[in-house]
């Protein structure tokens, strides 16, 4: 379901997997950010790597389409929270994958 205002994406859990896949389809203006937590209160920005970028350059938030990566293993949920939007459609599918 495409977001349309700032606010918390679902949070899914991502403890005891490998890597965390997240797909960004952004049309306008918005940005998202890259958010997990241990205890399932606290959230912190969270460093992902564009699939696209190959620098290996770490991302907290997005502005436009990609498929971003976390290699992980320590966090218990993970989420998409929208930062900004002004127009267009936004919309953030997670997957988790086993080591």
């Amino acid at each position: 379901m495409p977001l349309r205002r700032p606010g918390n994406g679902t949070a899914f859990h991502v403890q005891g997997y490998g890597t965390i896949g997240v797909q960004v389809l952004i049309s306008l203006t918005a940005t998202v950010a890259f958010e997990s937590t241990v205890d399932g209160t606290n959230w912190v920005a969270t460093a992902c790597t564009s699939v696209a970028d190959t620098s290996g350059a770490m991302v907290t938030t997005a502005i436009a389409c990609a498929v971003y990566n976390l290699s992980h293993g320590r966090h218990g949920k993970f989420r998409v929270r929208v930062l900004s939007f002004s127009s267009g459609t936004l919309t953030a599918k997670g997957l988790s994958l086993t080591a």
